[in-house]
């Protein structure tokens, strides 16, 4: 039950939205459970039984919840072991991790011999009694699902040892198939301990089956929640629970991201088979190459991205052409608009008829409405936290609900995933993101996950939200995060004396704004026509000081009888953080008229001086752009304006103040990771602005310039020249030097070839790099990612969809004929008259390559050579069926896995470095050694690394690209058993005294009831027949 709006349905997506299996209804619907499942994997369950059995329990899982524990065990002859064999013995808690382990090992199962139902059933219940003797899962419902096709034998030996005289343990029966046996036993297992018998004779009803179950978990919660009217005055009982759910995101199915990650792949595959046939098509003739040289790695671009010659740089920015590209094409617009994350809040709707005419306890259904997680952080300001602190919220079982480091979608513009969501990314542990110091994986302990590392010490302070099953936690940088700022000036007062236009002139002019994300005043609706946060501030400021006793009103909601107040427009404002602002904006009109040495236009002409900021603690922002007329022609559009308005949450505001503490006059420059992709990025200058007292220091704000980084750089390559070197008289321009800027994290700031710009050093020469790591210029950190995702290659001519079936032999045999008719006609030429490509690829020789995306291909192709014999290039040819190979990508699954990764930072001891490295070939292979010189570049963190370009080294790659962590095996199970630090949900109910007395069925089949109605029928019909016939005589 939600809201009455509209039910909006992509075109492109499939329906699959079903409230029934949404966790908010599940958890409402009834108690925590832990739950065994008995799959049936007996030579009987061959063939369709099986599919739909494995359909069955894969829907069973789709209803847990990480508030439930679950295990699966198959089944036959003999003594099976669980379908995880690492979840021996125990109950594991029905997270996405764990869920998805089920269903990947239900994709192998196999079925063979008979079925032991009594070891079986004596491992469930032998289970189930030590997690509630030793005080373990869930300490509620506890519940067996039996798949099966028929049981010989009730088993009432096991069912009396076990679950008599009290029935702790419900079972729940699922009979597979439409012509089975042994019905009857099946129906008294679940009938006689409190649970439900179906039968699923079809897929296609193996949901509505499933969720059967549910209401019989039910009914205590509805017994419970009956109250007398005369003593309670008609409201709930206090057992009617109110659920909240974890962070989940705002699409129809879960499984739709499997579906869009499907559909990534499909359009991979479109674009490498549609440039394989224009490959194809610029063939001259049988037996000959494609036009142009057909070297393997000119193929691979071409089949990639449609061009031959390319570049390492080229390819990234290629790749980035086409993930922009693939992402508007196969995206919905849930995903082009980026996934919102919420958590519901529900509860349960009961039948509470005074006077019922049988006893039932009936579930109608669920009520309940989403909550966005970007309205519950309005509750903590960032503004109320400073720079660098930040506040999270953990539900029950440890798990994230908002951080700044959780990562649900990939960010990176390079990645196949971008933009959709991960296999766990709603079960993320708190351990997996607030990381300390250490240097082994996956401790019980910050640093908050990106390229660039910074160590800090931090203080934590949390309160539980009660009643909900949440924790509020505020972080503070140790330091500078202990004490805030705060300065306001009096909006009403000021109006009274007069000042309202004196204020309104701080505001004056296009180059200022506010945090576009903060709430300073807002309307609760979209009525007013404010769109942008700077006319909405503007809006407030006339409103606040022309009305008088204007009220400020708090950002908590108001109720329903208030809203419809005639007259009255709802709004929330924050009164601290909307006057901090005039006070900001009053400060810096200093820097709005002052004015330097330099006007604008000789700003921007001698060293590309774009604009000039400063960004304060309240979220204001002010700005200067100095840009001749003449200018404008030579940059593009989107660089004239000034976007970084969102202050305190920018990253180079966040590095000047940590970089405060290491040298307090010190400029801290930055260059996006991507700018030597594109054109005219920006150089970014930041230092921050502390306000010291006795009761001691806190950031006020950050002040900084922004040039365009085409003239940063050849203003850099033009004056530099070779530190410390004697008879130096070179600069930086010169042929024979290689000169880089390097920022305090080893990212290249400037070097002579732009695409190197933004690139982590090791990347662009890991032989310099090694020395300045081993001259302790930089030292490493060990950084963990707990929120990775690997990507597994799916087999080619897997068997896991097929039903195995005796069919499948006949299947294989169709296919071996196919393929030799399909060979007979490519020998014979016969091709030709359907596509004479296809007849000129069979007659040309088939060889080895090495490809990458192949492996167990060992072989290399002759490389070209000249008319002398001596090889011209690394090009290895390729025949037309190599690259019909090539053609085909491998398909992949994502995984969730944990990676690791090092980052570098500079030693804060650090000093110039003159060095050589020896066993280097320069001009005429002659040996050199190849000599450097590193120098701190005064009051920034920059290095000016100067190189002899005219002795290279071989040179090695040191990357920063996280690489997956290669658990032992029995590392992977004992994190996978790993109990995480949890809370039991307050309510639990699973047992009624009077739930034995009511007169609900539990899916028993009523075949005896029907056959005397039938037989009475006829009888009755006989009579008449006889009455008709003496009427007529």
């Amino acid at each position: 039950m939600t809201a009455g709006v509209k039910w909006l349905v992509d075109p492109n997506e499939p329906d699959m939205f079903d409230c029934r299996m949404r966790e908010w209804y599940i958890r409402a619907a009834s108690s925590p459970k832990d739950v065994i499942i008995l799959l049936d994997l007996s030579g009987s369950m061959t063939g369709l039984r099986v599919e739909i059995a494995k359909h069955v329990v894969l829907n069973i899982l789709d209803t847990l919840n990480t508030n439930d524990y679950v295990n699966i065990y198959n089944f036959s002859q003999a003594a099976q072991p669980p379908l995880v064999p690492c979840f021996n013995n125990t109950l594991v808690q029905a997270n996405l991790e764990n869920i998805r382990i089920f269903k990947d090992r239900l994709e192998n199962i196999t079925t063979h011999g008979l079925a032991n139902f009594t070891l079986a059933l004596t491992e469930a219940f032998e289970v189930l009694t030590k997690a509630r003797e030793n005080n373990e899962s869930s300490q509620c419902n506890q519940v067996i699902m039996l798949v099966t096709d028929g049981a010989p034998d009730k088993f009432q030996e096991v069912f009396n040892t076990y679950n008599r005289p009290n029935i702790r343990v419900r079972v729940f029966t699922y009979l597979i198939g439409r012509d089975v046996a042994d019905r009857e036993a099946v129906e008294w297992m679940a009938c006689t301990n409190k649970g439900y018998f179906t039968h699923v004779t079809a897929m296609a009803e193996v949901r509505e089956q499933v969720q059967k179950y549910i209401p019989v978990l039910a009914r205590p919660l509805v017994l419970s929640s009956v109250v007398n009217e005369s003593q309670q005055g008609g409201h709930f009982s206090s057992q009617h629970p109110v659920i909240w759910t974890g962070v989940y995101a705002d699409i129809a199915d879960p499984k739709l991201t499997d579906w869009l990650w499907e559909i990534r792949e499909r359009e991979r595959q479109y674009r490498r088979s549609k440039n394989y046939q224009e490959l194809l098509r610029r063939s001259t003739g049988p037996g000959e190459s494609s036009a142009g040289a057909q070297c393997y790695e000119d193929m691979q671009n071409f089949l990639t991205y449609g061009v031959e010659k390319l570049n390492k740089s080229e390819r990234e920015m290629k790749e980035a052409e086409m993930y922009r590209e693939t992402k508007g094409m196969t995206d919905s617009e849930t995903t082009q608009r980026g996934y919102r994350l919420v958590t519901s809040i529900a509860m349960p709707v009961f039948d509470r008829l005074k006077e019922p005419r049988k006893k039932v306890a009936r579930l109608l259904g669920v009520a309940g409405t989403d909550v966005p997680l970007s309205d519950i952080q309005k509750h903590a300001p960032p503004y109320r936290l400073g720079v660098n602190g930040y506040s999270f919220i953990i539900d029950n079982n440890g798990y994230i609900l908002y951080h700044p480091d959780m990562r649900p979608v990939h960010r990176e513009a390079t990645k196949q995933f971008q933009e959709i969501l991960k296999p766990t990314y709603k079960t993320v542990d708190l351990a997996e993101v607030e990381i300390v110091d250490v240097d082994q994986p996956r401790f019980n302990h910050s640093k908050l996950f990106e390229k660039r590392v910074i160590k800090r010490r931090q203080k934590y302070f949390y309160t539980p939200l009660r009643p909900t099953p949440f924790s509020l936690a505020i972080v503070l940088p140790e330091g500078y995060g202990k004490k805030r700022i705060r300065g306001e000036v009096e909006l009403t007062q000021a109006a009274k004396h007069g000042e309202r236009r004196q204020i309104l002139e701080y505001f004056a002019g296009p180059n200022w704004s506010v945090h576009p994300e903060w709430v300073y005043c807002e309307y609760d609706n979209d009525a007013h026509s404010l769109d942008t946060p700077r006319s909405q501030y503007l809006h407030f400021l006339e409103k606040a000081m022309s009305t008088p006793g204007f009220e400020w009103r708090s950002q908590r909601l108001y109720p329903v009888e208030k809203l419809k107040e005639a007259g009255q427009s709802q709004y929330r404002s924050d009164r601290e953080l909307f006057q901090s602002v005039v006070f900001d904006a009053k400060v810096t009109m200093q820097f709005k008229f002052g004015r330097g040495q330099y006007d604008s236009a000789e700003q921007f002409r001698t060293f590309g001086a774009l604009h000039s900021f400063v960004a304060t603690r309240s979220g204001f922002t002010r700005w200067k752009t100095y840009l001749p007329d003449d200018a404008q022609m030579t940059i593009e559009p989107d660089n004239l304006r000034f976007t970084a308005v969102r202050a305190t949450d920018e990253i180079w505001y966040k590095r000047a103040v940590d970089y405060y503490r290491n040298d307090s006059n010190a400029f801290v420059y930055s260059v996006p990771f991507d700018a030597g992709l594109r054109n005219d990025s920006l150089v970014t200058v930041a230092q921050a602005v502390f306000v010291n007292s006795e009761l001691g220091s806190s950031p006020a704000a950050v002040v900084g310039m922004q040039f365009l980084h085409s003239k940063f750089r050849e203003k850099f390559l033009s004056t530099a020249s070779c530190p410390s070197l004697e008879d130096c008289e070179q600069t930086c321009a010169s042929d024979s030097l290689d000169c880089y800027l390097l920022d305090d994290s080893g990212f290249v700031l400037v070097s002579k070839r732009h695409e190197e710009t933004g690139k982590f050093f090791g990347d662009v020469d890991g032989t310099v790099m090694d020395a300045l790591l081993h001259h302790n210029v930089y030292h490493k950190v060990l950084m963990f990612d707990y929120q990775g995702v690997c990507l597994d290659v799916i087999p080619t001519g897997s068997s896991a969809w097929t039903l195995l079936t005796p069919l499948k032999y006949l299947q294989y045999l169709v296919s071996w004929v196919g393929s030799k008719l399909l060979w007979l006609l490519v020998q014979s030429s016969l091709l030709h008259l359907y596509d004479i490509n296809l007849a000129w690829a069979a007659e040309r020789s088939f060889g080895d390559y090495t490809d990458p995306e192949m492996p167990g291909v060992q072989n290399v192709p002759p490389v070209v050579t000249d008319e002398n014999g001596e090889e011209v290039d690394h090009c290895y040819r390729v025949s037309n069926e190599q690259l019909f190979k090539m053609a085909h990508i491998a398909k992949t699954k994502p995984r969730p896995c944990d990676k690791r990764v090092y980052l570098y930072t500079l030693s804060q001891d650090a000093r110039p470095v003159k060095a050589s490295m020896g066993y280097c070939h320069g001009i005429g292979n002659t040996s050199c050694s190849r000599g450097f010189v590193l120098e701190r570049v005064p009051l920034t963190n920059m290095l000016l690394l100067v190189v002899n370009a005219l002795c290279p080294c071989e040179n090695q790659r040191i990357s920063i690209e996280p690489q997956e962590v290669d658990y032992p095996p029995e590392a992977v199970c004992e994190r996978l058993l790993l109990e995480p630090y949890r809370r039991r949900p307050a309510n639990c109910t699973h047992y009624h005294v009077k739930e034995e007395s009511l007169d609900e069925m539990c899916g028993r089949s009523s075949a005896a009831p029907l056959a005397v109605s039938l037989l009475s029928s006829w009888l009755l019909a006989g009579i008449a027949l006889l009455t008709t016939s003496r009427v007529i005589v």
